[in-house]
């Protein structure tokens, strides 16, 4: 950098007199050009700008100073400043490319995109095979609204060089969003054709295709994908989805027509999982749709028998389907195989609250505060089997022990309140707490029940059943519940 500065400070100024042959002036002079090097070497702005200064004091067509100062003053955001001293620079020299580029970039970005652009094409002229040009004017034509001119700057540049996946990508951007399908398509299959077997490339297009609802065309590429690679899971994942009949508004049938990449082993077990997961959201008892997941799951269980994640999946849709006593094995079996996610112990000790298991609660809870002493959920679930079991000192010495950890943790504290009142069966204490709870921090039906259990005790009817109801839809045991309301 310094030898960089140097030889545009000397080319700029040349040596005054012949060699060995100085005026005290011309050593004076000299001596500013160190003075301006130094400067910049130790970051001094200020020392550096006067220096400069003054040389062009001396010598108002010292372009190269102009230029180290429209540099210096762009650095600091001074725009205005920098813009005159590169055009003054330019001026001196227009012929030099490092000039004209400064001026480009302080065009640039001060959105004078016009000026910016002439200077851009004024550069390209004279460096015509400079690839960094191109999508710089490319860019400010973008900025500046001019889609097509952007395009065709990139088509010439490739018209040079040659297809790129750079200048490829930037194209099939422009091209999408302005909505020419035909030339976003044509885009990518020319990067595909430079290389036929880049899988890649190939997965990028059938993307497209999809996504413009072109199936017919997409299957023709996700099949030459498979040939060449037969276990390439986003190819096998897409044509399973791809060739089903079937609309994705027909949930059940959709879900039956995903067996086929259900049964692929070539398609990883997390992106079965991922297609799934959306309507696993939605599951209704006894429909169409929660037959296929039972279905599908049960395969995945076969597929995948030492996958912890199957197992779990196949009891949350047990669950939600009120099969509790197979959930619950389930459930028991994925901990069996993994007992790192707290997630899974809370289903599993939610599961046999609807039960009505609680020796096994008690236990299951106990292990699961033993492995994540920071989750109060699992105390307080603890808590709540040793009251069920008739051991209520303990029951209080736990959710005390939950208040401790739940520190000043407002929800948490509002759920061991009504925890407590709970264990202590009384529901008089309570209520204004319950209604302080902020409800969209709930995720366990067990806690709508016992509220509901609550405004029971209270004989508020019309909340009670708000909140059971509200326990049923979030996979409690409706016939238990029901019982509660008498029905």
């Amino acid at each position: 950098m310094k030898l960089a500065f140097y030889i545009v400070l000397v080319c700029t100024f040349g040596l005054y007199g012949q060699a060995d042959i100085y005026s005290e002036s011309d050593i004076e002079f000299q001596s500013l050009f160190f003075d301006a090097l130094l400067a910049k070497q130790k970051g001094d702005d200020k020392a550096q700008i006067d220096a400069l200064k003054e040389i062009i004091r001396r010598d108002n067509k010292a372009h190269g100073a102009y230029y180290e100062l429209s540099k210096t003053y762009l650095a600091q955001d001074n725009i205005e400043l920098a813009e005159k001293n590169a055009i003054k620079a330019c001026q001196g020299d227009p012929s030099n490319q490092w000039y004209v580029l400064l001026k480009s970039d302080i065009y640039e970005r001060s959105e004078q995109y016009d000026k910016a652009i002439a200077s851009y094409k004024q550069l390209i002229k004279n460096d015509p095979h400079n690839s960094v040009l191109y999508h710089r004017l490319a860019l400010c034509q973008l900025s500046n609204q001019q889609s097509e001119e952007a395009a065709l700057t990139l088509e010439s540049l490739q018209s040079l060089t040659g297809i790129t996946e750079e200048t490829s990508r930037r194209l099939f951007d422009i091209y999408s969003k302005s909505g020419n399908e035909k030339k976003a398509i044509e885009t990518l299959k020319n990067l595909s054709g430079k290389e036929p077997d880049n899988v890649r490339y190939l997965n990028n297009l059938t993307g497209y295709l999809l996504e413009i609802d072109d199936k017919e065309e997409a299957t023709k590429i996700l099949e030459k994908i498979l040939i060449i690679d037969p276990e390439n899971a986003s190819a096998n994942t897409a044509l399973a989805k791809n060739t089903s009949k079937v609309s994705t508004s027909d949930v059940g049938g959709y879900l039956q027509s995903l067996m086929p990449l259900i049964e692929n082993v070539n398609v990883p077990l997390d992106d079965k999982i991922r297609e799934l997961m959306p309507h696993m959201s939605r599951i209704e008892k006894g429909t169409q749709d929660s037959d296929a997941l039972l279905n599908i799951s049960e395969l995945l269980v076969d597929q995948y028998p030492d996958e912890a994640k199957v197992y779990s999946v196949r009891a949350d849709i047990l669950f939600y389907n009120a099969l509790y006593e197979e959930s619950e094995k389930n459930y028991k079996k994925a901990i069996s195989i993994d007992d790192t996610k707290y997630p899974l112990w809370d289903q599993w000790m939610i599961n046999l609250w609807q039960l009505g298991n609680y020796k096994s609660l008690e236990s299951v809870s106990y292990d699961a505060m033993d492995l994540f002493p920071n989750q109060v959920n699992a105390t307080i679930m603890h808590a709540i089997a040793l009251a069920k079991n008739n051991n209520l000192d303990e029951a209080n010495d736990m959710i005390d022990e939950a208040a401790i950890v739940a520190g000043s943790n407002e929800m948490l504290n509002a759920l061991i309140g009504v925890g407590k009142v709970w264990i202590d069966n009384n529901g008089d204490e309570i209520s204004g707490k319950v209604k302080s709870i902020d409800e969209s921090q709930l995720s366990n039906p067990v806690w709508y029940e016992i509220i509901g259990d609550i405004y029971d005790k209270q004989g508020d009817q019309k909340l009670s059943k708000k909140y059971y109801q509200l326990a049923i839809e979030m996979g409690a045991s409706e016939k238990n519940i029901k019982k509660k309301m008498g029905a």
